[in-house]
């Protein structure tokens, strides 16, 4: 299945995940946008993905895809005689299972996968060309014709011309499309194209709203009221409703491509999340500065930047951050804003504290790490294609918004690292070096500041000899130094 699986699935195969799918998507809509185009993007929910997966059709398509006979007879002797058991009544009650992949077992995530790519390899043969999104790359790593994140004027050639017409996780797609009657096209392709596999799009009914949704992304000079943003009608009647914003893979995309909308929602879960230990752990006087640090840094960071590996942001959207961040760390510290006016208290020396740095570091870090992975992948990878990509269509005048070129570039220079592509990429080729480099902290901790428990103010009889001999070593050496003043006065 590794070797056979299409470029755009991203789910259920090692090396690949949700940034995958994420990234490829974000950045297809964005260098469209810069480049003064509109985009329609169709965002596909399977009905019950897994219990509607006919058994024959399974059996088939592993057949074709060279699975061994022997080993089709024992995945269908593990599929027969299931029976479904529910609660009727306070009775129990007993049916037979005849679709579906096996509820539980795991292997039934690779069987629906090796259904799922039969699926998505004829429905790609069946999308026009025309209605796929074509893009130029260059991904030379070397010399003065290597590839740049952004910039590239739009009439280059480029190393070779590619399409991009899906991000697929598991069932989860997103399809974007050039224009309205291009995306009422492909809805009504994919629709009937899953029914030949036993498989149902979820649509709309009158009075019910469609879980497929679509959402239009006008260009940077339109407005979206422009647009016709109307539900779509299939020819079986359903409908698939538009929405302004849609939660793809974890991270939240909006119609005018801006990621300050997925900061505020990251915002809000890691509120959530932090305010969950707050009172056991967060502000308690007992847990140790250091411990909750790394509680903070394992566990609320990673909600807040889940995502971040894609996110171009602006100075507005940085500092909403570190303001948050920042008032989170006073927490840990029991610190006030009053205090830390009236006291002087700097906010490196609670980092200090706590062992957590500030956020432009942690979002540089894992940005960086991201860039670095992608830069290693082949070319013939989406998140590498679409990285150094741009459309043969002329850029909208008057400035650009912010692109990922320009924030990579950003954090890039935080870590005093190349901004060519050309050099930071071979650079990223080893590992474990780039690793090192894209982790340097930007200041040494040092030991944990360790507080005296609350209300006990006794001193041990350790403490007490060794304040004594401390003293007593001062003196002799007070003493010592003025007898030798003394001695040298004298005639």
């Amino acid at each position: 299945l590794k070797e056979v699986v299409i470029e755009e699935q991203n789910g259920l195969s090692g090396g690949r995940g949700c940034a995958d799918g994420s990234f490829c998507i974000r950045q297809a809509l964005k260098k469209r946008r810069e480049h003064g185009l509109e985009s329609w993007v169709l965002f596909v929910d399977l009905v019950k993905a897994f219990d509607s997966v006919p058994r024959d059709v399974l059996f088939t398509v592993l057949a074709k895809f060279g699975v061994p006979p022997h080993l089709i007879r024992v995945i269908k002797r593990m599929n027969a005689d299931l029976e479904v058991a529910f609660d009727l009544g306070g009775e129990p009650v007993a049916v037979p299972c005849s679709v579906g992949v096996k509820q539980g077992c795991p292997l039934s995530p690779t069987l629906f996968l090796f259904v799922l790519q039969a699926c998505l390899e004829s429905l790609e043969r069946t999308m026009p060309e025309e209605a796929k999104l074509q893009f130029r790359t260059n991904t030379r790593m070397e010399g003065k014709n290597g590839g740049k994140i952004s910039g590239t004027d739009w009439t280059n050639q480029g190393e070779f011309k590619f399409s991009f017409w899906a991000s697929i996780y598991a069932d989860d797609a997103a399809i974007p499309l050039a224009s309205r009657a291009a995306l009422l096209a492909a809805a009504n392709s994919v629709f009937k194209h899953l029914r030949l596999f036993g498989m149902l799009m979820h649509v709309g009914s009158e009075g019910k709203r469609s879980k497929t949704e679509a959402m239009y992304c006008p260009a940077r000079n339109e407005e979206y009221s422009d647009g016709d943003t109307s539900d779509l009608v299939l020819d079986c009647g359903g409908t698939v409703s538009f929405t302004e914003s849609f939660v793809y893979l974890g991270s939240l995309l909006h119609r005018d491509l801006s990621d300050h909308h997925d900061v505020e929602a990251r915002i809000k879960k890691a509120s959530k999340a932090f305010g969950a230990l707050r009172d056991r752990l967060f502000s308690s006087a007992d847990v140790p500065e250091r411990l909750k640090g790394k509680v903070y840094a394992g566990g609320v960071l990673a909600v807040l930047l889940y995502g971040c590996e894609s996110w171009c942001l602006t100075a507005a959207s940085i500092k909403r951050l570190s303001l948050w961040h920042n008032k989170r760390i006073r927490e840990m510290c029991r610190v006030t804003m009053c205090q830390t006016f009236v006291h002087r208290i700097t906010s490196k020396s609670l980092q200090q504290r706590t062992g957590v740095f500030d956020l432009p570091h942690y979002i540089a870090s894992r940005t960086l790490l991201w860039a670095g992975h992608v830069a290693r992948m082949p070319k013939s990878r989406l998140p590498k294609r679409l990285l150094l990509s741009w459309v043969r269509t002329p850029r909208v005048t008057g400035g650009q918004e912010m692109t990922y070129g320009r924030s990579l570039e950003r954090h890039l220079l935080r870590f005093d690292l190349p901004t060519n592509f050309t050099e930071w990429a071979n650079l990223a080729q080893d590992r474990n070096s780039w690793h090192k480099l894209a982790t340097k902290p930007p200041f040494a901790i040092g030991k944990p500041f360790v507080r005296r428990p609350r209300g006990d103010t006794r001193v041990t009889p350790e403490d007490k000899r060794r304040h004594m001999a401390q003293r007593a070593a001062e003196i002799a050496e007070r003493r010592a130094a003025f007898h030798a003043s003394t001695d040298q006065q004298q005639p």
